[in-house]
């Protein structure tokens, strides 16, 4: 989730013990001129799974500059450019490449959310995409044709919830999977008209089964209203019956594609640009992988020989590992990496060599490549003799060249939104990142204009809805879209001190990060340490919404919250939904103190504020920066003792989510 989900990060694991237990073994990083083996003779032949996920509507170069002095400009990711790799690639595999996405295809760029998702409908149709599962942000939308209308008013008017993503999916050339979407009422599949649960098509002479299936985070990290109706079945049952079935019907090879995740470390190249390679097995390029995923937990659940392969997604992370002994990949986010599996079949055996097995990746997509770094990642330090000119990178030798088909294709979607995309709407005199583990400069700013939108006494924004950071210089609209892709509204809620005080607890667990603040200090346990947790919702277990990191909450200027007296305060609609884990908090409001439409939709009220609050010497300047140290919102301490905080001692590790 960045936060800059599109590079390699280390994921930190907490406790220590917790990593170490999921490890395995790391030896040498993969060999970057090795080529993976692709056998079509004899008993032998080689099935290539091109492997995507996450773009969220990513279809334009992103514009990015280096930290370097001076900075250098440079761009990554871009349809055009990724069309043109898939091509060399089928040259060269033929009908032996699968192409599969994992899910979260359309929301999240002016280019795709101006259409709804069209224009990632048409790149994929273009592409030759066989299928791809729903992501949890497919149903963001809502009803078709009702982009910006409030969520209130499209429940009112009775109209489809699910409307624009069933008109995407009768679009597409391709087949979406969501094999555990059920529909509640009448206990039957399809829960969404128009997906499958799996499927089995040719390649070479290969029967290949697809099973698909989608994160059960999925009713917290979307519009509730707009996944009412539907059943999110246990993943770990469904997958067994469906790989089953695919293999009682002739399947040589069942893959699974699905929109759940996990988090990995992985080693990087000197440069620490996350250069590709072939990764060959279990033992070798391997790190710690959080054990408590989606992906680790469900795969430990079913019996070994039951997928020969993953692609996975929603996490945003850079996975190209061995997991239960099954070759698992994932390619960050925003079409910035893709991967390759490559599973080779015994005709003889009947059977696929595991031996044989190889992950290709992570593979970038880069209009230019800096030529001492081999890659396109601006954002890590430079080598000692410098990042080089900026050239043309290559693939099986091909130069990568903008793919003129697709240009031509996207085209009209550009056009559109580029007078849009280019408007200053503000200035930073130094960089804004987004973090969600630590007080966030961007965070706070966002937070700042959600308050000020509403006049409200404090402010709360949850981490996950800020997805990209600000670099120096001019701040763009499409600057702004990209971190703040989702249609959400200026909420208002009006609590009690003492809710207020238990809505902080909450949102302060460290599940999903740290939510930012407006007007308020916070005290908490930091997140190497365990927290304290007590069972809120009286169902015998913790969960992760009820970590309990809070150490204290006061006013900015250390006023207490009084627990008798009424504070108004602004946030999402998402939130007042009851999304990021508020659902039993929300549940608990009388709903005449709840609006959820109190004010414009987020991205518009930052835009506003930044127009508003932007001085010539520009946002988050030395002398007023937006992580002010005299006056911090967030002070992460160490874990008081139990006697000194009155609180459970009962505590739990943490788990991540990703919205």
């Amino acid at each position: 989730m960045r936060n800059s989900f599109p590079f390699p990060r280390l994921v930190r694991f907490f406790p220590l013990v917790l990593w170490m237990a999921a490890s395995l073994s790391c030896s040498t990083p993969p060999k970057e001129n090795e080529v993976a083996p692709f056998e079509n003779s004899g008993p032998l032949e080689t099935l290539v799974i091109l492997g995507s996920n996450d773009i969220h509507g990513a279809l334009a170069p992103e514009k990015l500059r280096t930290k370097d002095t001076p900075p250098i400009e440079y761009e990554k990711g871009g349809a055009v450019y990724f069309a043109t790799q898939v091509r060399i690639l089928k040259k060269q595999y033929g009908d032996h490449l699968l192409l599969l996405d994992a899910g979260d295809e359309f929301q999240g760029s002016i280019d795709s959310n101006s259409e709804e998702g069209r224009p990632m409908v048409r790149f994929f149709n273009e592409l030759g995409y066989t299928a791809a599962s729903i992501g949890n942000h497919e149903f963001d939308f809502g009803p078709e044709g009702t982009t910006g209308l409030s969520r209130a008013k499209s429940v009112a008017e009775g109209l489809d919830l699910r409307g624009t993503l069933k008109a995407r999916i009768s679009e597409a050339r391709y087949t979406y999977l969501a094999a555990n979407i059920w529909d509640k009422k009448s206990h039957s599949f399809p829960g969404i008209p128009g997906t499958r649960s799996s499927m089995i098509v040719s390649a070479g002479r290969l029967k290949v089964g697809i099973v698909g299936l989608t994160t059960l985070d999925t009713p917290t990290t979307t519009r509730s209203e707009f996944v009412q109706g539907l059943e999110f079945r246990d993943m770990a049952s469904t997958a067994l019956e469906e790989s089953k079935k695919l293999r009682s019907e002739g399947a040589d090879i069942v893959l699974l594609l699905t929109h759940s995740g996990l988090f990995c470390n992985i080693p990087v190249a000197e440069d620490r640009g996350g250069r590709g390679g072939i990764v060959k097995s279990e033992s070798d390029f391997q790190t710690g992988c959080e054990s408590d995923g989606e992906v680790p937990s469900l795969l430990r659940k079913l019996p070994k020989g039951t997928f020969d392969a993953v692609v996975s997604g929603h996490t945003h992370s850079l996975v190209h590992h061995w997991i239960e002994g099954v070759p698992v990949i994932q390619g960050g986010t925003r079409n910035s990496f893709y991967n390759l599996i490559y599973l080779t079949y015994d005709w003889n055996a009947k059977k696929v060599r595991p031996e044989k097995a190889r992950i290709e990746g992570p593979l970038p997509i880069c209009p230019k490549i800096f030529a001492n770094q081999k890659t396109c990642n601006g954002e890590v330090p430079a080598p000692p003799g410098g990042r080089g000119e900026l050239i043309t990178p290559k693939i099986r030798g091909v130069e990568i060249q903008s793919d003129p088909e697709m240009a031509l294709l996207l085209r009209p979607t550009f056009l559109a939104t580029e007078a849009k995309k280019e408007e200053v709407v503000g200035y930073a005199t130094r960089p804004i990142p987004h973090t969600r583990e630590v007080e966030s400069p961007l965070g706070n700013f966002v937070t700042d204009a959600v308050r000020d939108s509403i006049h409200a006494d404090v402010g709360i924004m949850n981490p996950g809805g800020i997805r990209v950071d600000w670099q120096s210089g001019p701040i763009r609209y499409a600057d702004v879209f990209r971190s703040l892709p989702f249609d959400n509204y200026i909420a208002k809620l009006s609590l009690t001190g003492k809710e207020l005080k238990l809505l902080l607890r909450i949102t302060h667990g460290g599940a999903r990060g740290f939510f930012s603040t407006s007007g308020l200090r916070i005290r908490a346990i930091r997140r190497e340490e365990l927290p304290n947790s007590s069972d809120l919702d009286g169902n015998k277990h913790i969960d992760p919404w009820e970590l309990d990191r809070l150490i204290e909450a006061t006013f900015s200027n250390g006023n207490p919250i009084e627990d008798s007296k009424i504070y108004t305060v602004a946030t999402l609609d998402f939130l007042v939904g009851g999304g990021d884990g508020l659902g039993w908090f929300m549940s608990r409001i009388p709903k005449d103190r709840i609006t959820p439409v109190a004010g414009p939709v987020l991205r518009e009220a930052v835009v506003a504020y930044l127009k508003k609050t932007t001085r010539p010497e520009g946002l988050n300047s030395a002398s007023e920066p937006l992580v002010d140290p005299a006056h911090p919102r967030l002070i992460l301490e160490s874990r008081p003792s139990s006697k000194s905080t009155g609180r459970s001692r009962r505590a739990k590790k943490n788990k991540r989510v990703r919205q």
